[in-house]
């Protein structure tokens, strides 16, 4: 993956170009480290009526530079409304999906595929800009044949992706009183965290970097 392979958050407003202006301009982040941006998020498990897991749902939540860039330019487009939001949102789409949408989904060892997202939604909460959606699997997981796992992260780790702090994942939809979810931390080698802090904007994309400072939820119906 080259640098210009990248995921661009925004497309209208691509992310990666707001963070260069922004550490051109001496503010947020770092030039020669990853992460360049960051993403607030929260996730929850979707089950059906018969206890299956076949979906997750996501909020992000942009930092405070990026957010304040995409609205200082849709105003500078003649202001910021939902029809403009919703347009960013319905494009931006679009471009995660070569990328899976940030979301990996296992059960056990296996990824599993999804299918398209719905229910997307865009908007500001005070200063921050969010995006909602839901993302289906492919097939229904039956949560009792063992552990089903997801993640959310940019494989390049050209963004950070972590959940709010001190907040429960929820679970959603017909759940069985003996299921819970379980955040597990990132523990990246020191090496990793190395390599990270070596890599300019510019260097070559690894798309194995992000995986390596991942949180992971764990969902168990034992």
């Amino acid at each position: 993956m080259s640098a210009s392979d990248r995921p661009r958050l925004m497309l209208r407003f691509p992310l990666f170009a707001a963070v260069v202006l922004l550490c051109w301009l001496g503010v947020g982040a770092d030039v020669d480290a990853h992460p360049h941006a960051w993403v607030d998020v929260r996730s929850a498990p979707v089950f059906d009526e018969e206890g299956h897991l076949v979906a997750i749902e996501q909020e992000w939540f942009f930092d405070y530079f990026y957010s304040a860039f995409v609205r200082e330019e849709l105003e500078g487009d003649g202001g910021v409304t939902q029809e403009g939001l919703d347009q960013i949102a319905a494009e931006n789409m679009d471009e995660l999906e070569q990328f899976e949408f940030f979301t990996d989904v296992r059960s056990g060892p296996d990824r599993v595929a999804l299918g398209e997202p719905h229910d997307v939604a865009i908007g500001y909460q005070g200063e921050r800009l969010w995006l909602r959606f839901v993302i289906p699997v492919a097939a229904p997981l039956k949560a009792d044949d063992g552990d089903i796992a997801y993640a959310i992260y940019d494989p390049t780790y050209y963004i950070e992706m972590l959940h709010f702090e001190d907040e429960p994942i929820m679970l959603l939809g017909d759940v069985a009183a003996s299921c819970q979810a379980r955040l597990v931390p990132p523990n990246p080698t020191m090496e990793a965290v190395a390599l990270a802090g070596s890599m300019a904007m510019d260097a070559q994309a690894d798309n194995s970097l992000g995986e390596l400072f991942s949180e992971w939820v764990h969902v168990t119906c034992p």
